[in-house]
């Protein structure tokens, strides 16, 4: 070996490049591969330039040694010869990161080819920016050039057609349609010439030789073509405006071009490269990604956020620029910047704790993370990923387990933390966006609502983020599924990094005292009189299956499967039969023994199953490596859910791949016949529980007894116990009244439960575990005279469960391919849900069973239904804020007929539960016969089968009765009550209505209906009504209903129109300055405007300054006075704003975005069976808008169906309006102010008096938080702000608020006021997400806080670390002598 590193050497020197690369392959051939051999030989190839090979000794030196630093330095030379930079310079970053470890002596020269990367890579990137630059602004200056010759064109045929030829000579019109067809030449040329170059004015055109002549025609020409061109310059004279201001306000700071952002014309924020080489501030580009994908030619195609790349030099040019050149060209209003940068070497770093509290149940998490983040650092990881799973993949774990939900402080059961060095974030999906509003810590977490629009998935994210940082990201292998694994690593190889496998990082940082202890509860045999099977046919079975695939052993880490096959049940898992075990079972097992891991002092001797050997549960992994390593095993099963940690225990050789189900999956998802009977049987003691359940609740509303949500579960847990072989609840039950049955997932508190009223729905999904079954039933309840779209929306639901029920399909259908038919009822009506419609349940294991279900979204792991397995049908419906339903049944997949065609086998299903549904629900005009026929003989069925066992019962009797009687059609009315159906036979009658639950049919051919109601197309009996006559043929029904729906929606389009402004009036009599952004926004519809004021006095002086705006279409302003209107209650503003409503039909009622509004369009909208839409930030068109989301981290693009649209407006997204220059009288007309208001009372208003301007109109605020400790401490604020009279005001954080420190009224955030001052100061203030949303907009911000890490440092333009209590007297003492 040193004999040929010698010669290799010498050749070297001489430069023999090639003699000294044969050297390396014959040390290659005689001495094996080394790493030394390879990198040798690449330098070798760098010398000989032939970069190929480079790459492929670099390669396999580090496929060899990952630490080797001269191979990744080779790797980099050989990316920059490619021109791949950004690859180039995560090499070199990682060689230079290996030298600091190693302390090798080669940092100067990584350093010197990482500069040079970087160098070379801004450098490509500029150029395509400019080159991009450069073609963009010719391709849009090219377009408002046609533009502007085809309006030419236009015109000019206008004027040809318009003018009188009388009045004019010929020679001027003939030299007009002259220059006409010239220009129709041009355009078919497809040239970009100078207008000027073909349209001008000389008199040798003309045709008359007499020069009087001539000298009149040219004038009249002249000014024809003068008025034309003017009417067209306008768009070309925009473009070149546009364009040009960028240098304006570039030159004005003096900012080089390469610095600027090319959206907010100033310094770049975080300078960020999109795919087509444009640079701009990040902020910019994520909230304009739509304006950039269609205005850039070369993009072709949308884009998203993930494509953005990150300048890193830029930034580094950007920091240096600001530290050089930008201090000195502040104007003197932020002087004290100065100030504070000259003064903040005197100030001390520390932690500030400053929070965000907006709830009392969200846990404070600040100092767990700062430990995770030591420990993180220890670990040399950049990122850490924390499943919600233990080491088996639970759905449900033990709260000893439940390290993701002590980290954030989310308790629901779906969501993957992960923590880096700098942010924090948890994903989980709509099921719990709710829960985990109210429970995450805003401060330090950011919830990422999986799979909404705009929202990264969780590896997209990890890759970005691992993207900024040097260490890469790392997880625990136990508690990690082998498929993500994979997934997140194919993504992160594309920038050169993998995950790390590291120790159970929660577990050192879990204080001993605080964690729960262990489950250790007694482990029990699951006797056979249940199990249908002994242990010895479960594993004759399963070894069949396995020898069937050819393996010969299978690791099963998956607690429901070790449970079935031993017929073993434990307690140490909530709402499941499961111990913590690990099993390896042999496709020989007489001879080699299955292996069952578990706390052996769980397990008495006489319930050890027989024929299996029982080792201790720390003993798997060194068993399990024994068998990895064991000759006699050629194939192992494992499945695909298996953890990382056990298949990285497993030879690639010896995996059966490709990675499936388990086996033991397959076989116990089909039960056998004694399991198939407890399944059915326990079914009837589950709905006795529930029909007494249901008894009692509505005994007691009906007496006028309070009863909560959580009253309710408990007392249904009462019911399920008294049933005989009763273990446990399934699931935790979700009992959820009123709007808390829209959250998909609901789990009530006794400290938040809900009460339950006869005026709503109520939600209950509950399920059983009994030692022969598993349930899992939900039903939706209403007690009292449900809304119409209520009705509506449960029997579109309940279509859905009766077509899955009722539906027939061959042998190997997958669930995916039944999931439309629950859907498609709701489909009509323009509704759906997030979750599936199925998922299969076990025998007294796990109520969520695999690999059956019915859902649309594919799955690898999903296989077909099959005969005897058990599934759930539960379409459902959820309008957020307002109310849900959810209709489940446990249904049997059992044979169907053969064909008699091709012999195939079909399957169908068999509803094995028997509860009644909601007959006051269920809206009759909406269903066929087949489906009314349907519901009957299902409800002659449950009553019964309950009847005789409820007897002695009789809330229970009566709540059964009323809900199995008979449903029949309705029949039609004669009745004069405003609710009644009204039938008109009249050949030319009109019938108008204005109820919102009226229905009006006529059976005239030419007769007409109105109705002003939304939701009054939807024919109904009244309890109130007298009945007639007899039931109409069905099919008559249906044809009056659609006609009626018809005539009401072509009612809708043709007499809505218009746009409504709320004008707020201030004390002063003054219109309040969001009205004026609200105007901006409301001409932007392009319809008539009409405002209203609502005041107790002056609202004439208000009306008057409103007059001014005449300029944006208003045409009416109404004003409302009434000393009732003094304090604007909602309870007397609504009714007259909904009676103004009614008499004028806007389709648009906009206000600006303040408490006034808030409090007074939501419920209009709520009137109105509308939606209300939020702080609109764009109109877009009459339907389409678009607002912020995720505390202003997203724009979200909505369109609205609504025939009205309810909307209040974000002040700083629109300019103020500006009043006319010319005068014009815009109608002003008095309300009817009669007011009614019973439901509140004016009691007393607090106001704050002050001489500082309101925070809206501030140009600099002083804003604090709760770092400031105190209300006395607020007056450092004030001092500050008193020393810019007229100018500079006082904010606050919402922790500052609830902690007392200061009003209300000056908190400043998503849930307080929104600003965008010139300045905004944020002093104690770490930067919650919710506050960011309301000063994101200023132009300036300056943070100062004693946590240098502080989320507000990474939005504030300049920042300062210290001791705010130092730096505030200091601060104000320096602005007093300026």
């Amino acid at each position: 070996m040193f004999l040929f590193q010698h010669r290799s050497n010498k050749h070297f020197l001489q430069r023999k490049y090639n003699d000294a690369i044969h050297c390396y392959n014959q040390a290659l051939k005689q001495n094996g591969e080394k790493a030394i051999y390879y990198v040798n030989r690449a330098l070798c190839y760098i010398k000989l330039k032939q970069w190929d090979k480079v790459y492929q000794d670099a390669r396999h030196c580090l496929d060899l040694d990952p630490n080797y630093i001269k191979a990744h330095a080779y790797l980099g030379q050989y990316y920059i010869e490619q021109q791949r930079y950004d690859e180039a310079i995560t090499c070199f970053k990682q060689a230079l990161e290996l030298s600091k470890i190693q302390n090798k002596n080669f940092g100067d020269e990584i350093q010197r080819l990482l500069r040079y990367a970087q160098k070379r890579r801004f450098s490509l990137m500029e150029q395509k920016r400019i080159e991009n630059e450069i073609s963009l602004q010719t391709y849009l200056r090219s377009l408002i050039q046609s533009d502007k010759e085809r309006r030419m064109q236009l015109n000019i045929e206008k004027y040809l057609e318009e003018k009188d030829s009388t009045q004019s000579s010929t020679n001027s019109l003939s030299i007009l349609k002259y220059y006409l067809s010239k220009m129709i030449n041009h355009h078919n040329q497809q040239t970009t010439t100078n207008l000027s170059s073909f349209v001008s004015v000389s008199p040798k055109i003309t045709t008359t030789n007499n020069s009087e002549t001539n000298i009149v025609i040219d004038q009249q020409l002249e000014q024809a073509l003068h008025e034309i061109e003017q009417s067209t310059d306008q768009s070309l004279n925009e473009m070149n405006n546009l364009f040009n201001e960028v240098d304006i306000r570039r030159k004005r700071r003096e900012i080089p071009e390469y610095l600027t952002c090319k959206l907010c014309y100033d310094l770049m924020r975080d300078p960020v490269i999109t795919p087509f080489g444009i640079t701009y501030c990040r902020s910019c580009i994520e909230e304009n990604l739509y304006k950039v994908s269609h205005l850039d030619p070369i993009a072709n195609k949308p884009l998203v956020v993930e494509q953005l790349v990150n300048n890193l030099v830029l930034k580094e040019i950007v920091e240096k620029f600001i530290k050089e050149n930008e201090w000195s060209r502040f104007s003197n209003m932020f002087v004290f910047i100065l100030i504070l940068i000259i003064f903040s070497s005197s100030f001390v770093n520390g932690a500030d704790q400053n929070t965000c509290t907006p709830n009392s149940i969200q846990k404070n998490t600040s100092t767990i993370l700062s430990n995770l983040r030591r420990e993180m650092q220890n670990e040399g990881i950049g990122i850490y990923v924390i499943f919600s799973d233990d080491e088996h993949g639970s759905e449900y774990t033990q709260l000893y387990d439940r390290r993701r939900d002590w980290i954030t402080g989310f308790s629901g059961s779906a969501g993957i933390a992960v923590v880096s060095l700098r942010t924090a974030a948890l994903w989980t999906d709509s099921r719990y966006f709710t829960q985990a509003e109210e429970q995450l810590d805003c401060a330090n977490w950011l919830l990422m609502r999986d799979r909404n629009p705009g929202v990264p998935t969780l590896i997209n994210w990890l890759v970005s983020e691992a993207n900024q940082t040097a260490l890469p990201p790392g997880t625990t292998t136990v508690f990690t599924t082998t498929s993500w694994w994979t997934s997140a690593n194919t993504a992160l190889k594309g920038i050169g990094k993998e995950l790390r496998p590291v120790n159970d990082l929660v577990d050192r940082i879990w204080p001993a005292g605080e964690r729960p202890n262990q489950s250790q509860n007694s482990i029990v045999t699951h006797e056979i009189q249940y199990a249908g099977e002994t242990v010895a046919q479960k594993l004759n079975r399963t070894t069949n299956e396995i020898k069937r695939r050819g393996a010969t052993t299978t690791v099963i880490n998956a607690l429901d499967e070790i449970a079935w096959l031993f017929n073993l049940r434990g307690s140490d898992i909530p709402y499941n039969p499961f111990f913590k075990s690990y099993a390896i079972v042999h496709a020989n097992y007489e001879v080699n023994q299955p292996e069952l891991f578990v706390n052996l002092s769980q397990l008495n001797t006489n319930q050890h199953p027989p024929g299996v050997r029982l080792f201790d549960y720390s003993m798997f992994w060194s068993r399990l490596n024994i068998t990895a390593t064991d000759t006699n095993i050629s194939r192992i099963w494992v499945s695909a859910k298996v953890s990382q940690a056990i298949l990285s225990l497993i030879p690639n050789n010896k995996l059966l791949l490709p990675l499936s189900n388990s086996p033991v999956q397959r076989i116990k998802a089909r039960k056998n016949p004694i399991e198939r009977k407890g399944m059915q049987d326990c079914q009837i003691r589950d709905s006795i529980a529930r029909m007494k359940h249901l008894g009692w609740l509505e005994q007691q509303l009906n007496d006028g007894k309070s009863v909560n949500e959580t009253q309710s579960s408990e007392q249904l847990l009462v019911y399920q116990k008294q049933q005989v072989i009763f273990q446990f609840p399934s699931f935790r039950t979700i009992s959820a009244s009123g709007d808390r049955a829209a959250i998909i997932h609901y789990s009530a508190t006794p400290d938040t439960a809900r009460l339950i009223t006869k005026n709503e729905v109520y939600l209950l999904d509950a399920g059983s575990q009994y030692l022969d079954c598993t349930t899992d039933i939900t039903r939706t309840h209403h007690f009292g005279s449900p809304k119409n779209l209520e009705k509506r929306a449960y029997t579109r639901v309940l279509q859905g469960v009766l077509d899955i029920a009722d539906a027939v399909f061959p042998t190997g259908t997958y669930g995916r391919s039944l999931d439309h038919l629950g859907r498609m009822h709701l489909y009509r009506d323009g509704m759906t849900f997030g979750h599936g419609i199925g998922h299969g349940i076990g025998h007294f294991l796990s109520v969520h069973e695999g690999p059956q279900r019915i859902a649309s979204a594919y799955s690898q792991y999903e296989e077909a239904l099959a005969d005897e397995m058990f599934i759930s049908n539960e379409p459902g419906f959820y309008k957020p804020d307002d109310f849900g339903i959810r209709i489940e049944d446990d249904i049997e997949v059992v044979l169907a007929n053969k064909s008699t065609y091709d012999n195939t086998q079909y399957l169908r299903f068999n509803t094995i539960t028997l509860l009644p549904y909601e007959r006051s629900l269920i809206d009759v005009t909406l269903l066929t016969n087949a489906q009314l026929n349907t519901i009957n003989q299902y409800h002659t069925k449950v009553a019964q089968a309950l009847e005789p066992l409820l007897s002695g019962d009789e809330a229970a009797l009566n709540a059964l009765r009323s809900r199995t009687a008979r449903i029949d059609l309705p029949s039609t009315t004669t009745s004069n009550s405003p609710s009644s159906t009204t039938t008109s036979n009249s050949p030319s009658s009109t019938t108008t209505s204005n109820s919102p639950s009226s229905t009006t049919t006529s059976n005239s051919p030419s007769s007409t209906t109105t109705s002003n109601s939304p939701s009054s197309a939807t024919t109904s009996n009244p309890p109130s009504s007298t009945t007639t006559s007899t039931s109409p043929n069905r099919m008559m029904l249906h044809s009056r209903y659609f006609l009626n729906r018809l005539a009401t929606s072509t009612i809708h389009s043709r007499c809505f129109a218009g746009t409504l402004v709320l004008a707020e009036q201030v004390d002063n009599g003054k219109l309040a300055p969001v009205t004026l952004n609200t105007l901006t926004a409301a001409s932007q519809l392009k319809q008539d405007v009409d405002c209203v004021i609502f005041g107790s006095e002056k609202t004439n002086e208000t009306a008057n300054e409103l007059q001014k705006f005449n300029n944006l279409n208003i045409k009416r302003i109404f004003v409302a006075e009434n000393a009732a209107f003094k304090n604007l209650l909602s309870e007397s503003v609504t009714p007259a704003l909904l009676d103004l409503q009614k008499k004028n039909n806007y389709t648009h009622i906009l206000g600006g975005s303040s408490t006034f509004t808030k409090s007074i369009l939501p419920r209009l909208a709520a009137l109105l069976d509308v939606q209300p839409i939020s702080d609109i930030t764009k109109v877009i068109d009459k339907d389409q808008f678009m607002r912020l989301i995720y505390a202003g981290n997203a724009i979200l693009k909505l369109k609205s169906n609504d025939p009205i649209k309810i909307l209040t407006v974000r002040g700083t997204a629109f300019e103020a309006a500006k009043p006319a220059t010319g005068s014009g009288e815009v109608k002003v007309e008095k309300l009817d102010s009669s007011v009614k208001n019973d439901l509140s009372e004016f009691v007393t208003r607090q106001v704050q008096q002050s001489e500082r301007p309101e925070l809206p109109s501030a140009r600099i605020i002083f804003s604090g938080g709760r770092a400031l400790k105190s209300k006395e401490n607020f007056k450092l604020l004030y001092d500050l702000a008193d020393l810019f009279p007229g100018q500079a005001t006082v904010g606050a954080s919402r922790a500052a608020v609830d902690a007392g420190y200061c009003p209300n009224d000056l908190q400043i955030g998503q849930t307080g006021k929104i600003v965008a001052p010139e300045l905004y100061i944020a002093i104690g203030i770490s930067g919650a997400i919710q506050h960011i949303a309301g000063m994101k907009d200023s132009k300036v911000i300056v943070a100062i806080n004693k946590d240098g890490d502080a989320p507000i440092f990474s939005i504030a333009d300049y920042g300062l670390t210290g001791d705010l209590f130092k730096i505030l007297p200091e601060l104000t003492e320096k602005l007093k002598k300026k």
